[in-house]
């Protein structure tokens, strides 16, 4: 038996201070590098180069160009230098509606249809800096530790796990290049929906369905981006269920716009949870959701010990513990500038979404989402450990450049 663990919150990082970063094209890692370096870069991961292509037989290369992946989020820091955010919403939901009320910087309220009920509508607004970190003119929400708005964090680490930029670092005396995100050719458009007050900080559900039928019915029509837009990246699972516990109320919302979104060759790819446990979240258990869990970095087949296991999950990816002195952690963005230690199954995901992207860049729109996620399956490598006994037969940890070499 599987027992629960401790569940990993987003970053082991907290308690420590962003690296200094600067962006610039650099030489790589070096021979005389320790290697676990390589092991930070997301891209090298998934089995990709330490700078973020991914080649295939043929000797092309890719890293998303072309593709555009939305990731809805508490919120953004979208002046980070390793981000690539070319557009940003923000929704949030009226007092008394929700423990989380808006934190959008906005007064602008949206009816929706049923007019006698006061609260029946959503703060609203896609300007720039709209998907920022902020208190909002209904609602206020400071993080006690460090001081700062609610939400300030999470948004800009899985952005740039998707398509964090080329970065150099320091160590000791040797200067390292390598990419920060899995598509690091990819854009971004980042949908701020989280909300709090005081202190407590939440992603109303509404917000996230707001979110994702603003996808459908407003950013997939727009005629720039409309075409290029791959996947929805949903870095959240909800509350821990046990294996084989029926979906949620709110799961069968999302599943169902997800749904439309699939069929529209998007892919919505959300957190298996970090529970530890073997069962999944409640919002990430429908049948149109792609869910993702973590393993490790130096044993990259190996679960977490954070990670949720089940039947239901149909990939892994390589995120590590967060622990940077036990060298098993990725490095990703840092608020408004710099790098941080991270784990969680939260980056599992947008590692995902960022691989639908380079997927998309080489093989077009044609293929369906299920024929992307069972090419994935087929050119993975199977989970080993005794936590794989809980997993299933198909689910497999992304391999790219594996993918990359066959046929959808």
């Amino acid at each position: 038996m599987r027992f629960k663990k401790i569940p990993l919150i987003i970053s082991t990082l907290a308690l420590s201070v962003a690296f200094g970063i600067s962006v610039g094209a650099v030489p790589a890692f070096g021979a005389s590098s320790d290697p676990w370096l390589a092991r930070t870069a997301v891209a090298f991961n998934l089995g990709g180069s330490v700078l973020g292509s991914y080649p295939d037989a043929a000797g092309a290369s890719y890293d998303g160009s072309g593709t555009v992946v939305v990731d809805i989020d508490g919120a953004f820091h979208p002046e980070n230098p390793y981000l690539n955010i070319i557009g940003e919403a923000c929704f949030g939901q009226p007092v008394g509606t929700t423990p989380w009320p808006s934190l959008c910087n906005t007064n602008n309220f949206v009816r929706r249809p049923l007019a006698q009920n006061p609260y029946t509508g959503y703060y609203f607004s896609a300007l720039a800096g709209s998907s920022k970190p902020s208190n909002s003119p209904v609602s206020s929400c400071i993080e006690p530790a460090s001081q700062t708005f609610c939400h300030n964090f999470h948004g800009t680490a899985t952005a740039g796990t998707i398509n964090g930029r080329q970065a150099t670092r320091w160590e000791s005396a040797t200067e390292l290049s390598y990419s920060v995100g899995a598509a690091k050719g990819a854009s971004v458009f980042a949908i701020k929906v989280g909300g709090g007050t005081g202190s407590s900080t939440g992603w109303p559900i509404e917000s996230v369905i707001d979110a994702l039928n603003y996808v459908n019915n407003g950013l997939l029509t727009r005629q720039d981006i409309g075409s290029k837009i791959v996947a929805v990246n949903l870095s959240v699972a909800g509350t821990f269920r046990p294996s084989g516990s029926s979906c949620t109320a709110d799961a069968v919302r999302i599943n169902a716009i997800a749904a439309t979104l699939k069929a529209k060759g998007v892919a919505v790819i959300m957190a298996a949870g970090n529970d530890g446990g073997v069962g999944i979240g409640g919002w990430s258990c429908g049948s149109n959701i792609i869910r993702v869990g973590a393993t490790g970095l130096a044993t990259p087949t190996v679960l977490t010990s954070y990670s949720n296991v089940d039947w239901s999950i149909q990939l892994y990816a390589p995120v590590g513990e967060g622990n940077y002195l036990a060298h098993d952690t990725l490095l990703v963005p840092y608020q408004s500038s710099g790098l941080t230690p991270a784990a969680g199954t939260s980056f599992a995901s947008a590692e995902v979404a960022g691989v639908f992207a380079v997927l998309r860049q080489k093989f077009g729109k044609a293929p369906s989402v299920d024929s992307l996620l069972r090419l994935l399956q087929s050119s993975g490598r199977a989970l080993t450990g005794a936590d794989s006994n809980y997993a299933s037969l198909s689910a497999k940890v992304v391999n790219l450049p594996a993918a990359l070499n066959r046929t959808p």
